[in-house]
């Protein structure tokens, strides 16, 4: 990659390159790597680009029996670099010219390879931003299939990570991986000799991704925009809870709970390949249609709109788990290739839409119907946390170290047991026991197939508890980081003090709301307990929070403002081991 003069890099070399092939001494045995790979070429990047007689011969020289030889395209180096000097329309040009030429050389030293005894591994190890958002592995080797590639570290056909590329180097010349090596050797995980649509799929994928990057903001933008309105008519509604401020309240509430299972259906069509305005029309319509269906679908109680909006949120989030994650991957609340974070399962902000919508249904399942909703509450509490933290699903380890305890005090709770020191006991055995399950479960798996989780034992069983400590320093760090640079962070508190603003305001609504809702503190001691431990374990910080708080409180305002008339429906009394119910209604 030699050849930068202007900067601070000028008259540098760029070698990294060697650094790929490098042993445990920190050498190379031999190869070929300075100034005479290169030629003088005034129209190049830099006015230097790879000698082609230079490179065959050094390639000839280097490729033995027994021998691992890497190439590195570096006219594509010097032509990103150069860029930053050029017109727009010039750089276009020097990077197609660098692709051609890069292609010629590939072209030419395979022709000197045997495909019956050989390997060959192209490897793209950053992606170009002008070209995509994501890079390219492929793979020709003795044995290995046509089709699209996964490794154990993604769990996603078409997907793999670059720390899996030094293992499928070891294992495709027999040596074993070893123990400090993160990644897995990749494998083909389907099989097709259409090529096109492999293509295809790769290119989609990468567009997905891009477009992903143009609407994050905007999503985050449009959803704290809606939270501040949702504050705003609450606050009027208090003001006069008569009025049509009330029912606006209500309704704005309704399209607020909306708005999140809306994002992640959007996932289900392709939008980026139809565009933004495409997209923000969907968001719009169909938050909207969904707030009507509820209000519609639940004219016979006040309680029942909000029920079907949070039950939404957990059949579309719960499924989407279970067939693969495919509404967040690439998702503006999901998680994607770009950050390699996670490929499948529960993403932190699914995680907070999904426990949060499981708690306030399980409680406003028990107060519609006291008798029957408990055992419905109860049911949707434990499937949360079996969603959650299968490895074969949710594959969410903090998810379920924040499910279980808040879960279990909730779900006490409900059933009349007081919350006593043996309960908090209880909870924190049942969460080593769910942890415990889904260890076993995982390493029960065939190696490639093994989630973060079972990777991570596997990590600490060759390295010690080290590991441990050091994925939780990492974890607090980034958690930390998100308080300062996320664009949710000053929201949190405007919705905290926005509760206790309106629950001052006995016209309001709101306090009497949430007393009904929170038989005996379960509501109140199950959130906090949820809201604590799913932002300690996770690495997004506040999102998972404001998340959090932005259900409980679209609720109250709903439920609050709520201003046709209703039938009674119980309110429920936890205490003295017994389950008493007590009839209450509410006008607004």
């Amino acid at each position: 990659g030699d050849g930068l003069d202007v900067g601070l890099l000028a008259g540098r070399p760029r070698r990294a390159a060697a650094i790929a092939l490098m042993g445990a001494d920190g050498t190379v045995p031999a190869g070929e790597l300075d100034a005479r790979l290169l030629m003088v070429d005034p129209a190049s990047p830099f006015g230097v680009r790879l000698d082609p007689a230079a490179v065959d011969a050094a390639f000839a020289a280097s490729w033995v029996p027994r021998s691992v030889v890497l190439v590195e395209g570096s006219d594509l180096v010097r032509a990103e670099e150069y860029r930053a000097a050029m017109t727009r329309r010039r750089g276009k040009e020097l990077r197609s010219e660098a692709l051609r030429a890069t292609d010629e050389m590939v072209g030419r030293l395979l022709a000197r390879v045997d495909p019956a005894r050989d390997a060959v591994v192209l490897v793209g190890t950053a992606p170009n931003p002008v070209d995509g958002r994501l890079a390219a592995v492929a793979v020709r080797a003795p044995g290995v299939p046509a089709g699209l590639l996964r490794s154990g570290t993604t769990q996603r056909t078409g997907f793999v990570q670059l720390m899996d590329v030094a293992p499928s180097v070891l294992a495709l010349v027999g040596i074993e991986t070893p123990a400090t090596m993160r990644g897995r050797a990749v494998a083909v995980g389907r099989r097709t000799h259409d090529l096109a649509a492999s293509q295809r799929f790769l290119v989609d994928a990468d567009d997905a991704a891009r477009f992903r990057g143009e609407i994050q903001g905007g999503v985050a933008t449009a959803y704290i925009a809606l939270v501040l309105v949702l504050i705003g008519l609450a606050f009027a509604a208090a003001r006069r809870p008569r009025s049509r401020w009330a029912s606006a309240a209500n309704w704005w509430a309704a399209v607020t709970l909306a708005f999140i299972p809306t994002v992640y259906l959007a996932r289900a069509i392709p939008f980026h390949a139809i565009g933004a305005p495409g997209y923000w029309l969907w968001i719009a319509l169909v938050s909207v249609a969904f707030a009507a269906g509820a209000q519609i679908l639940g004219r016979g109680n006040r309680l029942d709109p909000v029920i079907g909006l949070l039950g939404l949120t957990f059949v579309v989030l719960g499924a989407d788990v279970v067939i693969g994650s495919p509404l967040q991957f690439n998702g503006p609340l999901g998680f994607s290739p770009e950050v390699a974070g996670r490929f499948i399962g529960f993403g932190n902000a699914g995680f907070a839409a999904f426990a949060a919508c499981a708690l306030f249904l399980a409680c406003v399942l028990v107060v519609r119907d006291p008798r029957r909703g408990r055992w419905w509450a109860v049911g949707v509490l434990v499937a949360a946390v079996v969603l959650d933290g299968s490895p074969f699903w949710g594959a969410d380890v903090g998810g379920v170290l924040s499910l279980v305890p808040a879960f279990g005090i909730v779900a006490a709770c409900i059933m009349g047991w007081r919350v006593r020191l043996r309960t908090a006991l209880l909870a924190l055995g049942g969460t080593a026991i769910a942890v415990g399950a889904a260890i076993g479960i995982d390493m029960a798996r065939a190696p490639g197939s093994r989630t973060h989780l079972g990777r991570l034992v596997e990590q600490i069983g060759r390295e010690g508890p080290g590991e441990f400590v050091d994925v939780v320093f990492r974890k607090l760090q980034m958690n930390g980081l998100s308080w300062t640079t996320s664009p949710f962070r000053w929201l949190l508190p405007v919705i905290v003090l926005a509760v206790i603003g309106l629950w001052r305001i006995r016209a309001s609504g709101v306090a009497k709301t949430g007393r009904s809702l929170d038989g005996g503190g379960t509501l109140v001691l199950g959130f906090s307990t949820l809201v604590v431990l799913g932002c300690g374990l996770n690495d997004t910080g506040v999102l998972v929070p404001v998340l959090m708080a932005v259900t409980g409180l679209a609720v109250l305002v709903s439920v609050a403002n709520a201003t046709r008339e209703a039938p009674e429906y119980g309110r429920v009394e936890f205490g003295g081991g017994r389950y008493a119910v007590r009839q209450w209604s509410h006008r607004s």
